[in-house]
């Protein structure tokens, strides 16, 4: 039986703060072939007296929705997580907030992690990973607006990974290919619009900091996007991103900026540039099921006068 143990710790002196004698939010193992997470809470965060939830998917520092609430029948129990879910919560992408069941008090968050890490390493074969996050942009297009900021929805990205291959230098490195379909977003005074990866080749690249080691490592993203709006269809020629000293693949949680802050904006029948993107930041959140990718997450054609090329 394949069983790992995690921990939950309440974060900072939370602990203190609320006058519990523990850190310790209790003890959770994994069983991966049963799928299930069983829980035995310590007596201060016993269930009878306080509303536990499991909240998913994202890493420390970011908030999400509950996706299991444990009842309130004691201190022991189990959960039967989607078999989907499990690469998420091996990756600590799962957490606990705590809080009273009657009156007043602060509420508690404790970050779910496996003990006993892995070293992380660059692996030496070619993976497809599904992943979730969250970017920031701007848009700007004459008699529209200017820096008009695009509220968007999580970015769906599928990554592909070469082997990983080490320089001349002594430095180890990946190339990697992705999907990218950000899913929609609003633009006051456009209205709806579709995000798309744009053209066949999205490369990245990932290039350790140090001799003969994996991470930290330096990422870098050239992902070209098509926009999809009532005003027309639009595509970006380069949107660059990059961040230093990641610690592990994928980088969840780690603040991608751009390099190139501004990129122009084109008509995708004309070439023509007609407005502008101002980049903001890119973050990957999570894991998510494959299975449920929309087919516009990867390369669409385009059409022009009956032909596809």
């Amino acid at each position: 039986m394949a069983q790992i143990e995690m921990q939950a710790a309440l974060e900072g002196a939370a602990a203190v703060t609320a006058g519990m004698e523990h850190q310790s939010v209790g003890r959770f193992v994994v069983d991966t072939l049963e799928s299930t997470m069983t829980y035995e809470l310590l007596e201060d965060f016993a269930s009878d007296k306080r509303d536990v939830r499991i909240h998913g998917f994202v890493p420390r520092g970011w908030s999400t929705d509950p996706i299991f609430e444990i009842p309130s029948t004691g201190r022991e129990g189990s959960w039967r997580y989607e078999e989907w879910q499990e690469k998420n919560i091996l990756a600590g992408l799962s957490y606990l907030t705590i809080r009273p069941r009657k009156g007043r008090g602060p509420i508690l968050r404790a970050q779910l992690e496996p003990l006993g890490l892995p070293e992380p390493r660059l692996e030496d074969f070619v993976t497809v990973t599904a992943l979730a996050g969250s970017c920031q942009t701007q848009f700007t297009f004459p008699g529209v607006g200017t820096d008009i900021p695009i509220e968007m929805e999580p970015a769906q990205v599928i990554l592909a990974r070469t082997a990983v291959r080490e320089t001349d230098a002594g430095y180890r490195e990946q190339v990697i290919g992705c999907a990218i379909r950000v899913g929609g977003g609003e633009v006051p005074g456009i209205g709806r619009i579709e995000i798309q990866m744009f053209g066949e080749e999205n490369p990245g690249h990932i290039v350790s900091m140090q001799k003969e080691t994996d991470f930290p490592a330096r990422m870098t993203l050239d992902v070209r996007k098509r926009y999809i709006t009532p005003l027309g269809n639009f595509y970006s020629d380069r949107e660059e991103f990059m961040a230093e000293n990641i610690q592990r693949f994928p980088p969840f949680g780690v603040r991608f900026t751009p390099i190139e802050p501004k990129v122009p904006l084109r008509d995708e029948k004309t070439g023509k540039v007609v407005g502008e993107l101002k980049l903001g930041w890119l973050v990957p959140l999570c894991y998510v099921d494959a299975a449920n990718f929309p087919p516009r997450a990867f390369p669409t054609p385009i059409e022009d006068n009956d032909q596809t090329y």
